[in-house]
């Protein structure tokens, strides 16, 4: 016994001397070739360190000249700044093969998310060989030769000391948890408030199926009235944010204070928790789903905290559109002052999303987007849990299944932070949600069973009882939804169709009773959505985006193309689904038909349907060419969690019913520990190597550029033609210049350029013509500088990434050395991998 307390007290000396250690992060790891440092050359590396508590850089040098000397390595926050924050030397003669070479010093407080430049130098005789690589190797700065920037990266690595680093993360943690806090007073609050009071069976509701509803019907509630308040030209600002949270919160207030004084609320609240504390055993379903929440947005916190700006193209427009929303203190018509269009078409609820938590945070809306992306990932998860509950009646493990499956095993919608395809993601928020309350309201009674009087929500229209205050959710719900995203009509009619078809199985006769209740609801249901939507859509009728959605009459798309483009697009899947989790879904939809579940088998009914949509070109569908492919595969992680999260619910509840105690605890403790690995494995799953446009020195530039040039400055941007060269796409954070800097830019938010209407009939096509002439063009060129002064470009700039982010391989409309060689261009800026050039005013003189 005594030996194995003093092994125990080994291992936990061991466990903490290990916690203590320095972490190294890896950052720069390629070496594909050697640059000489000795005292004539110095050589530098700009960096972003990402935790805090800095310690220590490592940096892979060889033996190249033996000498006396030293290497001294110097921190600065800049490659010209003066200050020197660190001094770490190491004897040369210390280097006595290649290796990663360690410079110490104490550890930086407040390294967490800054930009560094260190400088290594020889004092003395001798050389070293220091390993490094190309320059897109790394995002966020640049090696540098003399103190000037060469495209290249050093092969380094950063240590931090374990304590400062875990206090940083803490903070950071905390942090987070705040932008929860703030996110459940802005998307939960009013919608919880709303249901509370129009929906009879509100009460009677698990928290987490609440917590679902209220998030998805919030949006919409915003949606609605900033568009209906659009519509009369009022904008309340800040009042749209502040006035619903405050309203929420006296409506729930209110409504909790109704049946009884505070003091009764007091004890009844202190009995729960009591209860709670005493039936700890039948709580762990909610303590499991309450640690399986936390994980989802840790998840999602972590992709994104090595992240500068939201990422690819989708983001920029959403971006321009929260800030636009600030800046005109709700909806808009003009784009002004980041692009010339003069309407507003597209779908808005993403960004009026972001703009609510700007004006109650403060934080800059580009930056918000970022934010609250993640944040709405998670609610889009969180709606799930109410259908998954009402498929398996009322499981409540197989919700927390289908949250586990959906939310942590299915990359997807995880992986939507790459994309920033925020429109779709704020859709599938509300799609569950408003699936739920249209199921609800087709299986909900004349008269409640708990309330047999009929209430003031109950209303009589044609003879038939209907509860008004759950068809006015719904229609404020559908309203929402499609204002969210124009997509989900099709999919939202394509479930109805489906869960008629499950709930009229033993319904189909002798019933014309229910037959004729469940029409009257379904189409008051669609009216009151109509109704609310209509304004918008008489808005919609002259834009581009009516005419993109109109079905060809004639049925151009025949049999084979329309195969063909499914082949393309489902051979896929395993990119975006592990193969695995297909597989376990289609077992548990013929589980379901073995055992007769017409409810989960309606699932596959409405998946099926969905994958249909795009072939109903074959018959002239409105629309049908507006529903693609990949928009309707990369939201199957909604049944795949649902199926999967009924069957594993069914296992576990087996399993439940026959434990109790410890075993129940144990039970419970695996699946969370599931919980916590699969939310290890999902760590990685942001790419800003890939898909990130604005880094680190591109923020700097930008800051420059909006200090430094004037403000009519227009800056030529890298980019390139989509859709068979109809539409044109930034490729790299010159697409930013108009939000960050404050400047115009040649390329315009895809939204605009693609929906909107510009305010010069002709300016849509000079835009992709800017791209075309560069496609064969060459800058270096008197023809080049013609081009420029006919489009009024006054600068270039040239980001970090140089004009190569793309899903494939992209052809860069003009290189640095291009530039450089073009006499009529100053180079005015250049720090990191990120240049600007300036026209010379003589350059356009007699055009």
């Amino acid at each position: 016994m005594k030996y194995r307390i003093i092994l125990l007290l080994l291992g936990i000396i061991g466990i903490a001397l290990v916690g203590c250690a320095p972490k190294v992060q890896t950052v720069q790891p390629n070496q594909t070739e050697q640059v000489v440092l000795n005292a004539q050359q110095p050589i530098g590396q700009s960096f972003v360190a990402r935790y805090a508590g800095l310690s220590g850089i490592r940096v892979f040098l060889s033996p190249h000249q033996a000498g006396d000397g030293e290497v001294v390595l110097l921190l600065r926050l800049e490659p010209r700044a003066e200050q020197v924050l660190v001094r770490a030397v190491m004897p040369l003669s210390q280097v006595t093969q290649p290796g990663s070479y360690r410079f110490d010093f104490p550890a930086l407080s407040d390294s967490s998310q800054q930009y560094y430049y260190a400088e290594l130098d020889v004092k003395g005789t001798g050389s070293l060989s220091v390993s490094a690589s190309a320059g897109n190797t790394y995002l966020d700065g640049s090696m540098y030769q003399g103190g000037a920037p060469r495209d290249g990266q050093l092969s380094f690595s950063l240590e931090y000391g374990a304590g400062k680093l875990a206090t940083g993360l803490g903070l950071e943690l905390a942090c987070w948890a705040g932008v929860v806090g703030l996110s459940v007073l802005l998307y939960i609050l009013p919608g919880w408030a709303v249901l509370s009071w129009l929906w009879e069976e509100w009460h009677h509701l698990f928290w987490g199926e609440k917590l679902g509803l209220a998030a998805g019907f919030s949006l919409a509630l915003y949606a609605v009235v900033m568009m209906l308040t659009d519509r009369i030209g009022l904008h309340l600002g800040a009042g749209y944010a502040w006035g619903m949270v405050i309203l929420g919160f006296s409506g729930i207030l209110i409504k909790w204070l109704r049946n009884g004084g505070l003091r009764s609320k007091m004890q009844s609240l202190y009995l729960e928790v009591i209860s709670f504390c005493t039936n700890f055993g039948s709580k762990l379903p909610d303590v499991a789903l309450v640690i399986l929440i936390g994980l989802l947005f840790t998840t999602r916190w972590w992709a994104i905290r090595e992240i500068e700006a939201p990422m690819w193209g989708d983001s920029v427009q959403h971006a321009v559109m929260a800030q636009l929303i600030v800046d005109n203190n709700g909806l808009f018509q003009d784009w002004s002052p980041y692009t010339p269009y003069g309407s507003l078409t597209v779908q808005h609820v993403f960004s009026e999303a972001v703009a609510l938590f700007t004006w109650m945070s403060g934080m800059e809306a580009w930056r918000a987007t970022l934010w609250v992306g993640q944040i709405l990932n998670v609610l889009s998860i969180l709606a799930i849990y109410p259908l998954a509950l009402k498929i398996s009646s009322g499981n409540r493990w197989a919700g927390w299944a289908a949250i586990l499956v959906a939310g942590l095993v299915s990359p997807l919608p995880a992986y939507y932070v790459n994309w920033g395809r925020y429109a779709q993601m704020t859709g599938q928020v509300l799609l569950p949600v408003m699936m739920y309350i249209a199921w609800a309201l087709l299986e909900s009674k004349p008269e409640s069973s708990i309330h047999p009087k009929i209430g003031w929500r109950t209303l009589k229209l044609l003879g038939i009882q209907i509860d008004w205050g759950q068809v006015v959710v719904g229609g404020i719900g559908l309203a929402g939804m499609l204002l969210a995203y124009y997509r989900t009509a099709y999919y939202f009619a394509v479930f109805i169709v489906a869960l008629g078809l499950a709930w009229g199985i033993g319904r189909w006769r002798g019933r014309l009773f229910e037959w004729m209740l469940a029409g009257v609801k379904m189409v008051s249901l669609a009216v009151i959505g109509a109704m609310l939507f209509l304004p918008w859509l008489v808005q919609m009728s002259n834009s581009p985006l009516v005419e993109a959605m109109e079905a060809d009459p004639s049925g151009m798309r025949g049999l084979q193309a329309i195969l063909t483009s499914y082949l393309g697009t489902y051979q896929t899947t395993y990119s975006y689904y592990p193969k695995e989790l297909i597989i376990i879904a289609g077992l548990c939809l013929m589980f379901s038909v073995l055992r007769k579940r017409w409810i989960v088998v309606m699932v596959g009914l409405w998946t099926a349907g969905m994958i249909l949509l795009p072939a109903s070109t074959l018959i002239g569908l409105p629309g049908a060419d507006f529903v693609t492919h990949f928009s309707i595969l990369i939201l199957l992680y909604i049944p795949i969690g649902i199926v999967i999260g009924w069957l594993v619910g069914q296992v576990i509840s087996w399993l439940w019913q026959r434990s109790k105690g410890v075993l129940r605890l144990a039970i419970t403790c695996v699946l969370i520990g599931s919980s916590v690995w699969f939310a290890w494995q999902q760590r990685n799953l942001s790419h800003p190597e890939i898909f990130a446009m604005v880094t680190r020195p591109d923020i700097k530039a930008m800051q420059w550029i909006e200090e430094e040039t004037a403000k009519d400055a227009r800056f030529l941007v890298e980019g390139f033609r989509i859709y068979n060269g109809k539409s044109a796409v930034g490729s790299d954070a010159g697409w930013w210049v108009p939000l960050l800097a404050k400047r115009q830019n040649t390329m315009p938010p895809q939204y605009a350029l693609m929906d909107e209407i510009p305010k010069d009939p002709s300016y849509s096509q000079r835009i992709v013509n800017i791209a075309a002439f560069l496609e064969t063009g060459s800058l270096d060129t008197a023809e080049g500088v013609r081009f420029l002064c006919e489009n009024e470009i006054s600068h270039v700039y040239v980001g970090q990434s140089q004009g190569l982010v793309a899903a494939g391989p992209v052809l860069q409309l003009f290189s640095p050395d291009e530039l450089l060689a073009q006499p009529l261009l100053d180079l005015v800026y250049h720090f990191d991998r990120v240049y600007i050039f300036a026209l010379r005013g003589a350059a356009c003189e007699g055009d």
